[in-house]
């Protein structure tokens, strides 16, 4: 499951894939921002982190895998 920024799912919605057997949880650009506030258990974030908050990058780069994409590009902007 890919979780990005903009508007981010319903926790039901999450929940129901992880019992369906989707474990595997990508969080792309802010939707790593969505996931950590919620208390999701997400695998690995990708993307720029441009519009990520501080605390949240501190935390994204204590604690996950990381792709990390130069932010002039706009690659991974959704």
């Amino acid at each position: 499951m890919i979780v990005a920024g903009g508007q981010p799912p319903e926790i039901e919605l999450i929940n129901e894939y992880q019992q369906a057997g989707f474990h595997y949880i990508i969080a792309a650009d802010r939707g790593a921002e969505f996931l950590m506030a919620s208390g999701i258990t997400f695998d690995l974030a990708l993307g720029d982190f441009d519009s990520l908050p501080a605390k949240y990058r501190e935390e994204l780069e204590e604690t996950h895998e990381i792709l990390c994409y130069d932010a002039a590009k706009d690659f991974t902007d959704t």
